[in-house]
């Protein structure tokens, strides 16, 4: 709440993201889910139909991001 009171834009963005997600196949997406990332990240990743993470996206992404938890 605080961080869309600081970026009102914010809020706007995580709705058409949410409206964005509810148009697509989430099935055909399903390999994203599990690392967890910003529903920023993961619009641009429907939008450019990136289906599935690479071996190496798989195994860097939930280190990084999540700092191995």
């Amino acid at each position: 709440a605080e961080l869309t009171e600081a970026h009102p834009d914010l809020e706007t963005t995580g709705q058409r993201v949410s409206c964005l997600m509810e148009e697509v196949d989430e099935a055909e997406f399903f390999a994203w889910k599990g690392l967890r990332l910003h529903p920023l990240l993961m619009k641009s990743i429907y939008e450019l139909r990136f289906k599935e993470p690479t071996p190496i996206q798989k195994a860097c992404i939930p280190m990084a991001a999540h700092k191995g938890k």
